[in-house]
Order: structure tokens, then C-alpha cells, then sequence
């Protein structure tokens, strides 16, 4: 306050309440929903029906998000074998590429 009460060079006065002047109110806006849902009201309750709703979505985007990351650590290994340890077919290929390339 004093910094403030420095700064303006004004008075500065703090009101205090017992109360919350603008009810606190908790909203879920998932991704890929549909809309917004308040899941706690100003009273402190929670709406289960609006929680559960906003539930699907946040389950259905981890599902994907899931099998989206068991997919690319599939490929990632898929990588890891196939071109850091080559097997003898893929060396067999090179040798009669490079065997072409020296008759040309």
C-alpha cells in the first residue's frame, strides 16, 4: 500500500468484507466440447450433472491422445530398427547399387 500511496500521491484506503464482493464461480471448457460448463456454483456446490458431461470430453480426448502416443512410439522403434541396425538384405542392396554405379 505504501508503494501505491508513494506512487499516486494520494491517499489509499482498504476495504475489507466479510464476503466475496463478485461470486467465485468454477467453469470446465474442455477441448473438443461443446461448450462451457460451471461445475461449482457460487455457493460452493458442485453440479455433478455438468462435471460428468465435462468428464466425457476430457476421457475421449485422453483415449486418442493415448493410442496417438502408443502410434508414434510404434514408428519411433519401427526407425530405430530399420535404418540404425540395417539387417543383410538392405547391405545386399547397397553392394549391387554400388556394383552398378562402377560398370556405368
Amino acid at each position: 500500500m505504501k508503494k501505491i500511496k508513494k506512487k499516486k500521491k494520494k491517499p489509499c484506503h482498504v476495504v475489507y468484507t466479510d464476503y466475496r464482493p463478485t461470486p467465485l464461480q468454477h467453469y470446465i471448457f474442455p477441448a473438443g466440447g461443446d461448450g462451457i460448463y460451471l461445475v461449482i456454483d457460487e455457493r460452493g456446490k458442485l453440479r455433478e450433472e455438468n462435471f460428468q458431461k465435462a468428464l466425457v470430453f476430457f476421457s475421449f480426448f485422453f483415449f486418442f491422445s493415448f493410442f496417438f502416443l502408443l502410434f508414434f512410439f510404434f514408428f519411433s522403434l519401427l526407425f530405430l530398427l530399420l535404418f540404425l541396425f540395417p539387417n543383410d538384405k538392405n547391405k545386399s542392396l547397397q553392394l549391387l547399387k554400388e556394383e552398378e554405379k562402377t560398370k556405368e
